[in-house]
């Protein structure tokens, strides 16, 4: 009885282990299309993760959805999980030519989500949803270089030739806001040194920032004139290319480098004062929120003696903050 039993319970056991597999087995033999496999294809094999965008307020969240119907910036409430179309790229490519541009390749979108800004052929373009248009902002051979839109979304800035540069998106005007740019001298255009070793790679060579309210632009004036030139081999292409660097090594004078403000609204520069004989790293400017002040970063050749300080935008004059020295190093903050 007992043996019967359990000779019972293992053919059951058996049965249901392969009426699945039999059945997966069967679903298996289907083969996948060409499609499917290489091309995304439908019916999709694997379902793509949605890219979060960030938070858009308190309480909800960002992110992009692509499927086979929809792709769109979707804003979805944390603790309901409905979900509100913030910016449909479907829509927006109905209104564009799509052969040179397609919504989802914007450089840049506004805060409010009603423009794209998109870069082609050396020049800048802008998208207004609301208004359907697409209108081109610049139309010259020179690259436009790190676009940045102001916090309102009503500005473009850029260096361009190594110039500090800024462009009304709803105009199409365009002022240059700074104009000595030479082989040795770049507005808002970082030196290989600062770009290599101070601010990083991830910025670009960009060196200028909007203040939140959308009417200045902090930047770094950098001259390499004392620095020496140091070759550099370049391995691009089948045979590579010698460069010639402004780099100092080891006790050669760095570039000098000074902390400018530019009024978009009168196209003058204000300089913040500081010691321009002093050996020194100038960098990480950040705005307070009503951009009534702005604090910057000094730190000395030997690197054992950082301030913070803080500069009024109108004037130029600055006051310390804060002072950090060390028998043997400090870091920017």
């Amino acid at each position: 009885m007992y043996r019967t039993f359990k000779y019972f319970l293992i053919i059951l056991f058996i049965v249901v282990l392969v009426i699945p597999v039999r059945q997966i087995t069967k679903a298996q033999e289907k083969q996948l299309s060409f499609n499917q496999v290489y091309m995304f294809g439908e019916p999709r094999i694997l379902k793509q993760l949605p890219r979060l965008q960030g938070w858009f307020d308190g309480e909800h969240y960002l992110f992009q959805k692509q499927d086979a119907s929809t792709n769109a910036i979707i804003k979805a409430n944390a603790k309901t999980g409905v979900e509100t179309i913030v910016l449909d790229f479907n829509a927006i490519n109905s209104n564009l030519d799509e052969a040179e541009f397609s919504a989802d390749e914007n450089i840049a979108i506004t805060k409010d989500y009603n423009g794209l800004l998109f870069y082609s052929s050396n020049d800048l373009f802008f998208y207004s949803v609301p208004q359907n248009k697409l209108t081109q902002l610049t139309n010259d051979k020179d690259e436009e270089v790190n676009p940045v839109l102001s916090p309102d979304g009503k500005k473009a800035a850029y260096t361009k030739n190594k110039d500090l540069y800024v462009v009304n998106v709803e105009t199409g005007v365009e002022t240059r806001l700074t104009n000595d740019a030479s082989d040795v001298v770049y507005s808002g255009y970082a030196s290989w040194v600062y770009m290599e070793e101070i601010i990083g790679r991830s910025l670009n060579y960009r060196a200028f920032w909007w203040s939140p309210n959308s009417e200045m632009i902090a930047f770094l004036r950098f001259d390499d004139s004392p620095v020496p030139e140091f070759p550099l081999y370049k391995a691009d292409g089948v045979h590579g290319e010698l460069e010639w660097e402004h780099y100092p090594k080891p006790g050669d004078p760095n570039p000098l480098v000074k902390m400018g403000i530019a009024h978009i609204s009168t196209n003058k520069v204000v300089w913040i004062e500081e010691d321009e004989a002093a050996d020194q790293y100038t960098a990480w400017p950040f705005w307070t929120p009503d951009s009534k002040e702005l604090f910057y970063q000094v730190l000395n050749r030997g690197q054992d003696d950082l301030q913070i300080l803080s500069a009024n935008p109108s004037t130029g004059k600055n006051r310390l903050v804060y002072e950090e020295k060390s028998k043997t190093w400090v870091d920017f903050f």
